[in-house]
């Protein structure tokens, strides 16, 4: 069991879409989701990594760490229910998508929340979103993150 903190992130933007999967569709279930994209310092900064691919070939990439907290109930602007996660990366993440002009970062950053959404709580996400004016939505909650300052630092090392 890993050591975790408490953190409590900033805000820094909103991504509404909604369940397309048979469970979120159902009467009664709330189909509207909220997606708060946050920041702390307590979430690594991102770094490249080499991988293999589908055909076995390594190809290097962007590796972004994404902390993503329990569904929360809120409701929308006009009173009807919805979810709300947060996922909370560096700020470096926030601050580059917002300066990115082309939008291309901050839609990779919303597909990559999407997808951790998705994988962890076993719902399908609407890949059509939309950005409210809004920063955050809900209560703000504290999220249990993995404690990186006591991580073993891997290095290489070289046979010489």
């Amino acid at each position: 069991n890993e050591a975790g903190i408490d953190i409590t992130p900033e805000s820094g933007f909103v991504i509404k879409t909604k369940r397309v999967d048979e469970a979120g569709t159902k009467p009664g279930a709330a189909e509207k989701v909220f997606i708060n994209l946050c920041q702390h310092e307590g979430v690594e900064k991102p770094v490249m990594k080499k991988r293999l691919n589908d055909e076995g070939e390594e190809v290097e990439g962007l590796n972004v760490p994404l902390s993503v907290g329990p569904p929360r109930a809120c409701d929308d602007a006009k009173g009807v229910k919805a979810i709300v996660y947060d996922c909370v990366v560096h700020p470096s993440v926030i601050d580059e998508a917002r300066e990115d002009e082309t939008g291309n970062q901050q839609n990779f950053l919303c597909q990559l929340a999407l997808q951790y959404v998705e994988q962890k709580y076993k719902c399908e996400l609407d890949r059509k979103y939309k950005l409210p004016k809004a920063s955050y939505k809900g209560e703000r909650a504290t999220q249990r993150i993995k404690d990186r300052s006591k991580a073993a630092k891997i290095s290489e090392v070289s046979d010489s």
